[in-house]
């Protein structure tokens, strides 16, 4: 008996989701995706397993990427791009560009949970960040999504932006 193949409903959730561009850009910066890769894998002869198939398992990568998640598995298990088979992929966020997200099966990227959020910023050897000041760095870029701020615009380039300004 075959296994089932993506839906193209499902398939067209996960291109939308992505816009065309690499999720994962472990070895890009933003190529054209045009592998769909199965976080959760199908195994030979492919899975039976539910939710294999649901836009919550599923990456939307370049080929690049493709091949570096399969090569380096124990990173992209770090960073949510390979899960174990009896991991949910609705509950085990994956790193999306410069961000870490949870994907549901509507195709939509959730923001995690502020609990979750300080608890994956605690580790930064573990999640690939060279030296904590790396990781600082990248914390601060991000942890607007988590902390209500006032907006304010920017007297460089005029935009108004989330991130709290430097002291002057």
């Amino acid at each position: 008996m075959k296994a089932k193949q993506i839906p193209k409903r499902v398939k067209d959730r996960v291109k939308e989701r992505s816009g065309g561009i690499c999720e994962a850009r472990v070895a890009c910066q933003g190529a054209q995706a045009v592998q769909i890769h199965h976080r959760r894998p199908r195994g030979m002869g492919g899975s039976r397993v539910p939710g294999t198939n649901e836009a919550s398992n599923l990456l939307h990568l370049c080929l690049e990427c493709h091949l570096w998640v399969e090569k380096h598995r124990l990173d992209a298990a770090d960073n949510g791009w390979l899960l174990k088979q009896e991991q949910d992929p609705t509950k085990v966020s994956a790193v999306i560009g410069e961000s870490r997200w949870r994907l549901d099966d509507n195709g939509d990227y959730l923001p995690l949970a502020y609990e979750e959020w300080q608890d994956w910023k605690g580790c930064y050897r573990k999640r690939g960040f060279k030296n904590k000041s790396v990781a600082v760095a990248w914390i601060r870029r991000n942890e607007w999504r988590y902390i209500p701020q006032e907006p304010y615009q920017c007297p460089t380039c005029g935009m108004w932006h989330l991130t709290s300004r430097e002291a002057s």
